[in-house]
């Protein structure tokens, strides 16, 4: 009976380890994809977080040996749960020398109206252009929105294109638009990542607000880069590698001191 006890006491570990090592697949999951996004302009870098999951006992049903036998010790064990959280510090700004390229400076993230009227999405990526209809496009041919909700069009596109400070844009003298910038005052928690160097608000129904031009300034002429660290990136590859590893080893290690109780306990019957 102890020996058989002993087996059950070690099933936790497996449970354990084997959680650790998924774990650490989401951790490579989640640096694979900064590393992979790290020359996209105005990418954010995602990280994983790691929560403990107290898993509760089961309902004690019967009274054989087996139910016994595991009482509490089995369920109770601590699972790491994987949470990917987006770290929104700025990314290094350059320059460029493209008059439509804007890097926004500060606080707040432009609208890109989603084709078909399917809303909109928010990035810090200015590497802007003009489609075929004098529109100001993001990278991805999605339209550009103005302070007043709509598309910014270039009456003349042959013509110099000034992008002042505020976002005003102008043309020959005249304004023609104001590109919107749009406030997010806890980004970490109201805005989702959707892919590449898009978010969308958590609540589908939250309005952002409309940044200060005090807290804010475009630079026309640049282009914001990815706040990813590559380098910072393989170290957290080399740690993650090695966590998995550790976690394999008291995998195995356990498997063997369990074929050998196990085999006590078959010889013994």
């Amino acid at each position: 009976m102890a020996s058989a006890q002993l087996v059950f006491a070690m099933i936790p570990g497996f449970y354990q380890s084997a959680s650790g090592m998924i774990a650490q697949m989401d951790n490579y999951r989640v640096i694979a994809e900064n590393l992979a996004a790290s020359t996209v302009n105005g990418y954010r870098k995602n990280n994983a977080s790691f929560e403990s999951y107290m898993n509760p006992s089961p309902p004690q049903t019967g009274n054989t040996d087996t139910t016994s036998m595991l009482g509490d010790r089995l369920y109770p064990t601590q699972h790491p749960v994987t949470r990917t959280v987006t770290d929104f510090s700025n990314g290094t700004v350059e320059q460029d020398y493209n008059p439509l390229h804007v890097a926004l400076k500060g606080k707040g993230f432009f609208a890109i109206e989603i084709p078909d009227k399917q809303g909109t999405v928010y990035t810090r990526d200015g590497a802007f252009s003009i489609n075929a209809q004098n529109e100001l496009v993001a990278s991805n041919g999605w339209r550009v929105l103005g302070d007043d909700g709509s598309a910014i069009v270039l009456p003349k596109p042959n013509l110099p294109v000034m992008i002042h400070e505020t976002g005003d844009v102008a043309q020959a003298g005249q304004n023609i638009g104001k590109i919107k910038i749009a406030n997010f005052k806890e980004p970490e928690k109201e805005l989702a990542w959707v892919g590449g160097n898009h978010f969308k608000p958590v609540n589908p129904e939250a309005k952002p607000e409309t940044n200060d031009p005090s807290t804010y300034n475009l630079m026309q002429g640049y282009v914001e880069k990815s706040n990813v660290n590559v380098l910072q990136e393989m170290v957290s590859l080399v740690q993650a590698t090695r966590l998995y590893e550790a976690n394999q080893k008291i995998l195995q290690a356990q498997d063997s001191s369990m074929d050998t109780v196990i085999r006590q306990v078959s010889s013994r019957v």
